[in-house]
């Protein structure tokens, strides 16, 4: 403890006893210099799981606001994803420690524009994550679908679990600069799209419709049709496959979907939106 400054060692509780809001908030204050012992400390400390008497939502942003401060020492970005990926996969963690921890690595993967080799081992790492229960697969797709994009290049940016940021262009009309092409999402997105929409699945699968239309992945063509036409799946699958089908605005299939009835008002909602999009701003 000797080797940390009195804030840091407070921040850690390693100093003199302090609610986690004031914890939080001596992070969010620390100084740039941190020293490679109080570094060290800090990866440390977002590695401690939650005490019985803390909220997981205070923890999950006490380790938030620590990764966001090892985010900016590439001194120890290795063991830095390691930790990160050892949190994502720990299914004792709490769920939004565990979404954090993808979007971090995916900021990780971002500031690591000259090492390769960690670059291609957070891609499998995200890649393996989406075979795992949903709580990592979903944010771990989006990661991937992400990567080099505006937002997934910006360092600073982390967007809440619950409601993730979508994808924005750089210059207006272009499409994002996505680095993995849709050959490589394609085979994680497949089995997600197929089967039945269950409590646990229904957020990949909802991810995966979304991907598919911003990338206008004309190969899932069938599989959004056959989606929309099946009045047994859940109206949000529905409403999503009618979006990317939008999207992607192929004629037959536009001519498709104009010629259906959903037989759910609120899936016949998203077919008009899909038919006739508002001009973007």
């Amino acid at each position: 403890m000797s080797a940390l400054r009195p804030e840091v060692a407070e921040a850690l509780g390693l100093g003199p006893a302090a609610s986690w809001e004031r914890r939080i908030d001596l992070i969010r204050r620390f100084p740039a210099n941190l020293t490679p012992e109080e570094t060290i400390a800090l990866l440390t400390a977002m590695m401690e799981a939650c005490p019985p008497d803390v909220s997981f939502s205070t923890h999950s942003t006490y380790m938030h606001e620590l990764a966001c401060i090892l985010q900016q020492h590439g001194e120890i970005r290795l063991l830095f994803a390691q930790g990160l990926a050892s949190l994502a996969a720990d299914d004792n963690r709490d769920d939004v420690t565990r979404d954090y921890s993808v979007q971090h690595l995916r900021q990780v993967w971002s500031r690591a524009a000259n090492d390769t080799a960690l670059r291609t081992s957070l891609e499998e790492t995200l890649r393996d994550f989406t075979g795992l229960d949903s709580v990592i697969a979903t944010p771990s797709l989006l990661a991937l679908h992400m990567l080099g994009t505006e937002l997934g290049a910006d360092p600073g940016y982390i967007g809440s679990p619950e409601s993730p940021s979508p994808v924005q262009t750089t210059v207006a009309g272009t499409p994002p600069d996505y680095h993995l092409p849709d050959s490589a999402l394609g085979p994680l997105i497949k089995p997600i799209m197929a089967g039945k929409t269950t409590r646990e699945n229904m957020p990949a699968r909802m991810t995966a419709l979304r991907i598919v239309g911003e990338r206008k992945m004309v190969d899932f063509r069938g599989d959004l049709l056959t989606i929309l036409k099946n009045s047994g799946e859940h109206a949000l699958v529905r409403m999503a496959a009618a979006h990317a089908v939008g999207k992607i605005a192929n004629p037959e299939d536009l001519a498709a979907l104009a010629s259906l009835d959903p037989g759910d008002a609120r899936v016949a909602t998203a077919v008009r939106h899909a038919l006739n999009p508002k001009p973007a701003n």
